[in-house]
């Protein structure tokens, strides 16, 4: 949440994501999940973790790009030195338009834009 309302406000981060160390959740429905192991999931489903799991990468990335194109330090302040200008290098936004590519061609069919959804992830 952090991330996203940060963003829409303009608001620094209170959190880094680069501070998180804890792995992100197996991606399979409690169902599959015994005292012993887990069960291999049927062919095409989509357990709920694998988009909270997305939902996270695709967070992490915005707040790369807040970080990368709005900082709040730089080296130029165009309040202080109305001549300054700010610029952003094009390695950069390839570099971030690469990790939004990478992060949808990740993401299982039924979570794609414009996939088919599964009859399970429909509501009624």
């Amino acid at each position: 949440m952090d991330v996203y309302v940060g963003a829409m406000l303009g608001l620094p981060l209170t959190l880094s994501t680069e501070d998180f160390d804890q792995d992100l959740p197996t991606e399979v429905d409690d169902e599959y999940v015994t005292e012993t192991r887990i069960l291999p999931m049927p062919a095409g489903h989509v357990p709920v973790a694998a988009a909270s799991n997305a939902n996270f990468r695709l967070a992490k990335i915005l707040s790369k790009i807040v970080k990368s194109v709005y900082p709040i330090k730089g080296s130029q302040n165009p309040e202080s030195d109305p001549s300054a200008t700010y610029s952003i290098s094009f390695s950069t936004v390839y570099e971030l338009e690469n990790d939004l590519k990478n992060w949808e061609e990740e993401l299982p069919a039924a979570l794609k834009p414009g996939g088919v959804k599964p009859a399970s992830h429909i509501g009624p």
